[in-house]
């Protein structure tokens, strides 16, 4: 995971902005924050006029984020996202596919610093890209309804009827749990969502 996520623009907003502005990469240091905000001449941080014009994360982008946001929550942001593993990465993906199924962008910066702390609860199932294949990873695992796993059990496995049941009871297992699929494979957001940062 590249160590810099994002790359910002800062201006004061004056009438000469072209020759007031930096460009920042972010997680950056304070000492780097501060000559960036000397250099546009910025006085404040938290009024500074913003811009992302770079993201090197996958799934997040410029329009979930918006424009003038706080400088110092979108570090926080970035420092986040450095610090995730693997897991977690597929963990955040599903989170944010379903943050932008249920809400408009963009989002509270303190939402996804928040998503983040919470990649680490979800439920992961590699590999598995459909319903049919949650139903089935369900049922080797015995997760399915005792009545589920009964029917399940008469079947010929293999069959077009068994197929067809393992993608129903997929289906009403991410439905039930608010699950996602994405390039990675299926996500379960965890019960215990926890607001680390307010």
């Amino acid at each position: 995971m590249d160590k810099k996520i994002f790359e910002v623009e800062i201006s004061s907003g004056g009438p000469e902005i072209y020759k007031t502005s930096a460009v920042l990469t972010m997680p950056c240091t304070q000492a780097e924050l501060c000559d960036a905000l000397q250099k546009a001449r910025v006085q404040d941080v938290k009024t500074c006029r913003n811009e992302l014009t770079r993201i090197r994360y996958p799934g997040i982008t410029a329009d979930m984020i918006g424009r003038n946001v706080d400088l110092l929550e979108l570090n926080l942001l970035a420092l986040r996202l450095t610090m995730l593993g693997e897991d977690d990465r597929m963990g955040l993906d599903g989170l944010l596919q379903i943050e932008k199924e249920n809400h408009t962008a963009p989002f509270p910066l303190s939402r996804l610093i928040n998503l983040t702390f919470n990649a680490d609860i979800c439920l992961l199932a590699p590999q598995v890209s459909d319903t049919q294949e949650l139903g089935a990873l369900l049922y080797e695992s015995d997760v399915l309804p005792k009545e589920a796993i009964a029917l399940l059990d008469t079947t010929e496995s293999g069959s077009a009827f068994q197929d067809a049941l393992l993608k129903v009871f997929g289906q009403k297992h991410q439905e039930d749990y608010g699950g996602v699929f994405t390039s990675r494979g299926y996500v379960e957001p965890g019960n215990a969502f926890k607001e680390v940062y307010n």
